[in-house]
């Protein structure tokens, strides 16, 4: 019984250690791309998005994805992104205690 206990924790510990480092690499990646982030809002409030965007939709098609320019996709990122950090939040203070 007692080993057993042991056995199920050490897996546990494990586990967490490693969904820790996850977080962390993520965390890391996150914060190296913040400045790419920055350029995708700044380019979603440009006058040249919606230009591009018009431009788009006057194209028969395009050799390359363009996900980019549907106001739909960028805002609801936004909105997960959003979220996402809320409960990052959430997290950090539960794990600060």
């Amino acid at each position: 019984m007692r080993e057993e206990r042991i056995q199920e924790m050490e897996t546990a510990f494990q586990q967490q250690e490693a969904l820790m480092r996850q977080v962390e690499s993520l965390l890391d990646q996150l914060e190296t791309s913040q400045l790419i982030f920055q350029e995708l809002l700044a380019y979603y409030q440009s006058p040249q998005f919606l230009s591009d965007m018009e431009w788009a939709d006057r194209q028969e098609s395009l050799p390359f994805p363009c996900g980019i320019l549907s106001q739909d996709g960028f805002y609801n990122f936004l909105l997960e992104r959003q979220e996402v950090g809320k409960s990052l939040a959430e997290i950090g203070k539960e794990w600060s205690r």
